[in-house]
């Protein structure tokens, strides 16, 4: 019975959502038509980004599936960023790439055991992105087989470095020009946020936002985001405010550490280069403790009790914080980090004086900085 409520409230909340662009004001129509390999039967559903990340998209039609093929056909105000999901009988979701959802007719093939390898087409826009796509494709693949050759030791580190420095040149270069083609595309911004994972420096991204122009939506509004966060937390920079409540439930801020060095360090139970640093970062705390500087552990953890366990196995002493909300953690966002390993040293006045550091280069630094 519940079961039943739950589809009949979703299928409501489709009419619902349909009914109300049907009455917007924009005239403007979507029309996807589509053909699904390996079923017959069932419904796909339609959905655009969730830009909270919560979840992997947000449904707002459906469609019935009648001898493999289907058809959507809806109001839509702007393009958006889109994807189709499809449910098979173990109640496993799967999901094609996101796509971009113009007016006019969107031709779509996609593959039941295979959703990955959908082929999406028709409409300018989504045309652009296949052809972005298929160019970092390509890059990607040339960069992987030189990361296969330095696995079997036919080429050097330094060299393998180097092609990974021409590597992302080159993706940003695609990217520049992906958004100088069209700026206020919608898909301009959404490319633009490929540059992230990247750990660009400040000038790369500054560049690639730039680009954008006077562009307002989502995307971009979320790279400006991070580009504010960045130059906010350059060294010589005062570190952005904070506040945080650690495992006992303490709460601290910028001010508990004011007088003291303050090292924060972001980590995951699953991050495999943090949690390898961290018998060292234990050494080191045991020497420093209570000589000047506090050690506080940031965790981007979405599963408690894998952050716990993490502290105890590998007897974390120092202050320890995790707010469970993965990398849209505030403090995690504030200090415009993408990804970890990360960390930062502090001052006693509050000013950033290094970061991403190793635990060898952080030796040295408190050996000069806390000699007295």
């Amino acid at each position: 019975m519940t079961k039943i409520f739950l589809i009949f409230s979703l299928f409501t909340l489709i009419a619902c959502n349909s009914h109300k662009a049907s009455k917007g004001k924009s005239k403007s129509t979507y029309s996807i038509k589509g053909q699904i390999d390996g079923k017959d039967t069932g419904w796909v559903f339609l959905g655009r980004d969730d830009t909270t990340s919560r979840t992997p998209m947000i449904v707002f039609d459906l469609a019935k599936i009648s001898g493999s093929y289907f058809q959507f056909n809806g109001g839509l105000a702007k393009p958006l960023i889109g994807k189709i999901m499809i449910k098979n009988q173990s109640a496993y979701s799967s999901y094609t790439p996101y796509f971009a959802l113009d007016t006019g007719i969107t031709n779509v093939h996609l593959y039941n055991d295979s959703m990955a390898n959908s082929v999406i087409t028709g409409t300018a826009m989504q045309d652009s992105l296949n052809m972005f796509n298929k160019k970092l494709y390509n890059l990607e693949i040339s960069f992987d087989n030189q990361f296969a050759l330095k696995r079997k030791g036919m080429i050097t580190t330094d060299s393998l470095n180097k092609l990974q420095e021409a590597f992302y040149r080159d993706k940003h270069d695609l990217i520049l020009q992906q958004i100088q083609s069209n700026p206020s595309d919608i898909i301009s911004a959404f490319v633009a946020r490929l540059v992230l994972p990247d750990q660009p420096d400040l000038k790369t991204l500054e560049s690639v936002y730039n680009a954008l122009g006077n562009v307002d939506n989502y995307y971009a509004r979320s790279l400006l985001k991070v580009l504010t966060a960045k130059k906010n937390s350059q060294i010589g920079r005062l570190a952005p405010s904070f506040s945080f409540s650690d495992i006992t439930h303490q709460t601290f801020t910028n001010h508990s550490f004011k007088g003291k060095y303050l090292f924060l360090d972001f980590w995951a139970s699953w991050c495999e280069p943090c949690r390898e640093e961290n018998p060292k970062l234990v050494k080191l705390y045991e020497k420093y403790a209570n000589k000047g500087i506090e050690f506080v552990g940031i965790s981007i953890d979405m599963d408690k009790r894998n952050w716990e366990k993490a502290i105890i196995k590998d007897k974390l002493r120092w202050i320890q914080a995790c707010d469970l909300k993965g990398s849209q953690s505030d403090l995690f966002n504030d200090f415009g980090l993408y990804d970890i390993p990360a960390n930062f040293l502090i001052d006693q006045e509050g000013k950033i004086v290094a970061r991403n550091v190793t635990v060898e280069e952080l030796k040295k630094i408190l050996k000069e900085k806390l000699r007295n």
